[in-house]
């Protein structure tokens, strides 16, 4: 039974890692939410700007919130999964 939620292959979840990576210059093991489009969009996530605000919102973050990779994962794996509908 499909649950509905996305879970990545290793060869993404890879990828995901390294962008992460890549973002977190000072390798503090978070991300602020300003870089969220930004890097969702250099992991092949296309996605408006707008529709990540919103997901922020609704997570009741703003630009100045932190995400861990896990969190990151998680806001991938749901804007994937908006852009497949």
């Amino acid at each position: 039974m499909d649950s509905g939620v996305r879970i990545f292959e290793p060869a993404e979840l890879e990828i995901l890692k390294k962008c992460f990576s890549d973002c977190d210059h000072e390798a503090t093991g978070y991300i602020s939410c300003a870089d969220l489009y930004q890097l969702v969009q250099s992991v092949g996530i296309n996605v408006s700007e707008a529709m990540v605000d919103e997901l922020v919102a609704a997570l009741e973050a703003d630009n100045t919130s932190q995400l861990t990779f896990a969190e990151f994962a998680d806001v991938s794996a749901i804007l994937a999964e908006a852009v497949n509908k």
